[in-house]
């Protein structure tokens, strides 16, 4: 399956020390994109970041113009869950939501919010991730996740094989 990657941001509400964007890890590979046209020969879409939920309208946009184009899976990889999730969860297949190892309080509280999402939304996929060295707990309900992964951060990010990497360049 061929992929499209498309980052909308690198600006994130995070400091991560392990971030693959403060490391502009893959940018020098990327395609700007100037419109959606070229989509079309990909198999899905995974919308990222930064933190893509930052641009809440412009995420909105950008997955309803895929949707009405294409008939691919739209995807979105995100770290918070506020107000506008449930406007734009409607132009997308499914969200990876990931608890990072920084996560607060605050995210626990998001995290459970996501996964209030997930048990209502039953026909989009909703996965998780969680980095191994979060010291919230987290009252994980197994039934509301397609899948559950813990990772461990890595020293080098690489954009995978079957993926090309685009970068937002226009206005939506």
């Amino acid at each position: 399956m061929k992929t499209a990657r498309i980052l909308i941001t690198t600006k994130c509400n995070r400091t991560c020390h392990y971030c693959c964007n403060e490391k502009d890890a893959g940018l020098d590979d990327a395609v700007f994109m100037e419109g959606i046209e070229e989509l079309g020969a990909y198999d899905a879409v995974v919308i990222s970041g930064g933190e893509p939920m930052l641009y809440p309208k412009r995420l909105r946009e950008l997955a309803k113009m895929v949707k009405v184009r294409f008939d691919i899976p739209i995807y979105l990889q995100s770290a918070t869950c506020t107000k506008y999730t449930d406007d734009v969860l409607q132009y997308l297949d499914g969200i990876t939501y990931t608890v990072h190892e920084e996560a607060a309080l605050r995210d626990v509280t998001l995290f459970q919010n996501m996964q209030d999402l997930a048990m209502r939304y039953t026909d989009k996929t909703f996965r998780l991730n969680v980095h191994d060295n979060c010291k919230q707990y987290l009252p994980i309900c197994a039934n509301a996740w397609k899948e559950i992964r813990f990772f461990h951060h890595k020293d080098v990010c690489p954009v995978p094989a079957n993926e090309t990497l685009f970068v937002l360049n226009f206005e939506v």
